[in-house]
C-alpha cells in the first residue's frame, strides 16, 4: 500500500508546484503589463510636453510677428506724419514767401503812383 499514497503525494506536490508556476506567470504577466503601461504613459506625457513647447513656440513666433507688423505700421504712421508736417511747412513757407512777395509788390506800386501824384 505504499505506492498509491506515494503517487497521491507526488500529485498534490506536482499540483502545487503548477500552482504556484501559474501565479508566478500571472504575478509576471501584471509586471509586465504593468511596466508597458507605464512606458506608454511616460511616451504620452513625452509627446504631450513635445506638443505643448511645439504649441509655446509656434505662439511666440505669431507674437513676434505680429509685435514686428504693428512697429512697422507704428514707423509708417510716424514717417508719413512727418511727410506731412515738412509739407505743411513747406506750404506754409511757401504762402508766406507769396505774401512778402505781394506786400513788396503792393509797397512798390504804391511808392510809383505816389512819385507819379508828386509828378503832377
Amino acid at each position: 500500500g505504499e505506492r498509491p499514497r506515494h503517487s497521491a503525494k507526488r500529485e498534490e506536490r506536482q499540483r502545487a508546484d503548477s500552482v504556484q508556476r501559474r501565479q508566478r506567470e500571472a504575478e509576471d504577466q501584471e509586471r509586465e503589463e504593468a511596466h508597458r503601461k507605464h512606458v506608454q504613459a511616460v511616451k504620452e506625457l513625452a509627446s504631450e510636453h513635445q506638443e505643448r513647447k511645439r504649441l509655446q513656440s509656434a505662439k511666440r513666433r505669431e507674437e513676434a510677428a505680429e509685435r514686428e507688423r504693428r512697429e512697422a505700421e507704428e514707423r509708417q504712421r510716424r514717417l508719413e506724419k512727418n511727410a506731412e508736417v515738412v509739407r505743411m511747412r513747406r506750404d506754409m513757407d511757401a504762402l508766406k514767401q507769396r505774401e512778402a512777395a505781394q506786400r513788396r509788390q503792393e509797397a512798390e506800386q504804391e511808392r510809383r503812383e505816389r512819385e507819379h501824384r508828386l509828378q503832377e
